[in-house]
């Protein structure tokens, strides 16, 4: 999670394109998603991948996905920030 969030994504030089942070942002979104969603592959009961599927399913409109794992974390007695 922390290699997928720290990535640089863009330059300084990329700055003076506004449109360019769309892009960034998205690729951000999804590669935090895939991660955790590789973590559930490695261990289904990760706690803290359900919990970041909760929210980045809703950043991304999969609200079906996103009900699903918020139900998971609830039920395990956690939270979603």
């Amino acid at each position: 999670m922390a290699t997928a969030v720290t990535e640089p994504r863009h330059g300084w030089w990329d700055s003076v394109d506004l449109g360019k942070y769309e892009y960034d942002l998205a690729d951000l979104n999804y590669a935090v998603t895939r991660a955790a969603e590789r973590a559930l592959e490695l261990d289904a009961h990760n706690l803290l991948a359900h919990q970041i599927l909760a929210r980045q399913y809703l950043v991304l409109g999969e609200p079906e996905l996103a009900q699903e794992a918020w139900r998971h974390v609830f039920a395990a007695g956690g939270a979603v920030a």
